[in-house]
């Protein structure tokens, strides 16, 4: 599950406080790959390694 933004906006997004076009969620395999990739992002991001500053949050 991915989404935007991370922390809810209620004055930009009264009625969820997140932009629906922008938030989903992958089933099966290719939602484990995505989890994955996104964990591994950010604990990289975490320990900020070379580049981290380029990933998106």
């Amino acid at each position: 599950m991915t989404v935007f933004p991370v922390a809810p906006d209620y004055e930009k997004y009264p009625e969820y406080g997140r932009d629906l076009n922008l938030t989903f969620g992958e089933i099966g395999l290719a939602g484990h790959w995505m989890k994955s990739m996104l964990h591994y992002t950010f604990l990289y991001q975490a320990k900020m390694l070379p580049g981290w500053w380029l990933l998106p949050d």
